[in-house]
C-alpha cells in the first residue's frame, strides 16, 4: 500500500501528512465515525449518543491523531471541531477529500451563524453540527452523511486523489 503526501500540518514540528489509499473492498454495514475535538466532553456526549446504535465511534483530540486513524481505515463520517490546536477543520477536510471515497465532514461549533455555515458548505464540508449535541440532530446528520458516502461507494464513483476540493455528492 503506497502513500502520497497531502498537506503539512501546523505545529511546532511540521511534517508531511501521509495517507495511504485506504479503500474498503466491501461497504461496511456499521457506520464508522471519527470525532475530532480537543474537548473531552464532546467525546463523552457522542459516546453516550452512539452507545444506542451500531455506530463505531473513534475519537481524536487533534489533527495528528485524526490523520493516524484516517491512514489506517476508511472512515465514512468525520465530526470535526471548527478550530483545533494544530489546525482547523479545513485541513482535515483536505485530508478527508484525498481518500478514494472522501469522508463526509461535519463541522461542529457552539455558535454557528449563517455565514460560517455557508463557508463550511462552500469549502466542501458536508454540514454544520451545532453544539451542544442533540441526539436527534446527531443521528439525522450522521445518517445522511453516511448514506451519501455509501451511495458513492455503491456507485463505484471514486475520485482521483489529485481532484480539487469541491462538493462531490
Amino acid at each position: 500500500m503506497g502513500v502520497e503526501p497531502c498537506v503539512h500540518l501546523k505545529g511546532s514540528t511540521e511534517y508531511p501528512a501521509m495517507l495511504p489509499k485506504v479503500q474498503p473492498d466491501v461497504c461496511p454495514l456499521d457506520i464508522s465515525v471519527l470525532a475530532v475535538s480537543p474537548h473531552p466532553e464532546d467525546h463523552r456526549r457522542l459516546t453516550d449518543i452512539f452507545q444506542h446504535s451500531r455506530w463505531q465511534l473513534r475519537t481524536a483530540s487533534n489533527l495528528a491523531e485524526a490523520l493516524s486513524i484516517l491512514s489506517a481505515t476508511a472512515v465514512p463520517v468525520v465530526i470535526c471541531e471548527y478550530r483545533l490546536e494544530d489546525g482547523d477543520w479545513r485541513v482535515l477536510q483536505q485530508l478527508a477529500r484525498s481518500l478514494e471515497i472522501p469522508s463526509r465532514v461535519l463541522v461542529t461549533m457552539r455558535h454557528a451563524d449563517e455565514s460560517i455555515w455557508a463557508e463550511i458548505l462552500e469549502a466542501g464540508g458536508y454540514d454544520c453540527l451545532p453544539k451542544p449535541f442533540r441526539s436527534d440532530e446527531v443521528y439525522r446528520l450522521v445518517s445522511l452523511a453516511w448514506r451519501s458516502w455509501k451511495d458513492q461507494f455503491d456507485r463505484g464513483t471514486h475520485f482521483p486523489r489529485s481532484t480539487a476540493a469541491g462538493n462531490r455528492t
